[in-house]
């Protein structure tokens, strides 16, 4: 299966639970979890067997905060989450992977997102515009 993608101008955090996806514009495969940043081109997107996944898309600098990182360094990247350190996302792919049902893995990354805008520095008003 193979498809055409346009931007929405949003990043993304993608969770596959089978097999990723092949962007050929990139002459890549996403990894398990992958990071997407902002892109200005379209894609095409190639399934090579069963996909599954979870995306969470961020207002355009909705990423930034939660991660600690300028949103322009993933400006048309594709970026593994397991290469960011640090900030529990490896843990929490290992826990997504194992998860039986996809209400369990939703709750699972409401839980990390929460606790990553908690462990902000930042006052309440400035914690909600920045992923807002």
């Amino acid at each position: 299966m193979s498809a055409l993608t346009f931007p929405t101008g949003c990043p993304q955090i993608i969770f596959h639970r089978r097999k990723p996806l092949y962007i050929p514009e990139l002459g890549t495969f996403q990894s398990r979890l992958t990071i997407s940043g902002q892109v200005n081109f379209p894609s095409h997107l190639s399934a090579m067997g069963e996909t599954e996944m979870i995306v969470v898309v961020f207002k355009p600098y909705g990423l930034s905060p939660l991660l600690n990182i300028p949103a322009s360094l993933f400006y048309n990247q594709e970026v593994s989450g397991c290469d960011i350190g640090g900030i529990g996302l490896r843990e929490l792919d290992e826990r997504i992977s194992g998860c039986e049902n996809n209400i369990d893995c939703i709750k699972l990354i409401d839980n990390w997102l929460l606790s990553r805008l908690t462990k902000q520095t930042y006052g309440q008003t400035q914690r909600i515009q920045a992923v807002v």
